[in-house]
């Protein structure tokens, strides 16, 4: 499935994740509400989307509250390792335009895979000026890298590529 940059970038605009997930990524919705009583405050994160065993949660700081800290974060993936396999919680401010990806990777046989990235969403097609600055090229590359793309075939290629690859090989239909 080729990603829409287009759409991708209004989805984003919204802070539309379960749309860009479902909609434009092919993946299946996930509608849960979990609450957890973590370091004493209460943390609530809403499912999204779901494929082949990795589910995409959300977990939103009430305004002007800041993302929780590692300490916190590892503690609620804790409590979500118990119910889900393989799993990518967002954490994002009120607003959506500061966020940490926080994925988990579950291998048999192999120690728990924790990976977290923290993103600045941008919208435009400027040149990235720092590594914690997204773009929807950006997003692409990390959907093909972090789902397993052998097993469920999900491959990113961009716009130029695509586009190139039709001019060249799609036969225009002669008018009738």
């Amino acid at each position: 499935m080729t990603m829409n940059l287009a759409r991708a970038r209004k989805l984003l605009e919204r802070s539309a994740l379960a749309e860009l997930f479902v909609e434009e990524l092919g993946w299946d919705r996930y509608a849960a509400k979990l609450t957890v009583q973590c370091d004493g405050g209460a943390y609530t994160l809403h499912g999204i989307a779901q494929k082949r065993g990795m589910a995409v949660l959300t977990c939103t700081a009430p305004n002007g509250e800041a993302i929780p800290c590692r300490q916190q974060r590892n503690a609620l993936e804790a409590h979500i390792a118990h119910m889900l396999h393989e799993h990518l919680i967002i954490f994002a401010s009120a607003d959506y335009a500061d966020q940490l990806w926080q994925w988990v990777r579950k291998e048999p046989g192999r120690p728990i895979t924790r990976r977290e990235h923290r993103y600045h969403w941008h919208l435009d097609e400027r040149p990235l000026r720092a590594d914690n600055e997204i773009n929807p090229d950006v997003l692409g590359y990390i959907f093909e890298k972090y789902i397993n793309q052998k097993q469920m075939g999900a491959y990113y290629t961009k716009e130029d590529v695509t586009e190139y690859i039709g001019r060249s090989t799609i036969i225009p239909c002669p008018a009738i």
